[in-house]
């Protein structure tokens, strides 16, 4: 499946860039309302070193797991990514990444994403 354009929705398969960023068909898709590592990012975890933009990379592409995703439009950001909000038929990809805790909720997200963060810290 291709990804096309549609009244400002796209659809068709994705491969993951990094935590918050996916790649259709060479159009950049940065998800809406979360900020996630970058690919090879590290960051500190009570003093240690981890791969944290590895890990949330390949949660991403494990929420993925193949299955056609269809990312709705809501801006363009200074890269000239599209931003969006996108889903596959079981989950919302963002609020599914702040829920297993690789990825933060910004300020402008729905509310299910701060319920999604409650989860991460519990």
């Amino acid at each position: 499946m291709s990804a096309t354009a549609s009244a400002q929705v796209i659809r068709g398969t994705a491969t993951v860039i990094d935590g918050d960023t996916l790649d259709m068909t060479g159009t950049r898709i940065r998800l809406a309302y979360i900020d996630a590592p970058e690919a090879r990012q590290t960051c500190d975890k009570a003093g240690v070193s981890w791969a944290c933009g590895e890990g949330a990379t390949e949660t991403l592409t494990s929420i993925l797991d193949g299955q056609p995703v269809s990312c709705t439009v809501i801006a363009t950001d200074v890269y000239g990514r599209q931003v969006a909000q996108c889903q596959t038929r079981v989950f919302t990809l963002g609020r599914e990444m702040v829920r297993r805790g690789m990825a933060i909720a910004l300020d402008n997200a729905p509310h299910e994403y701060g319920e999604a963060a409650r989860i991460a810290k519990s």
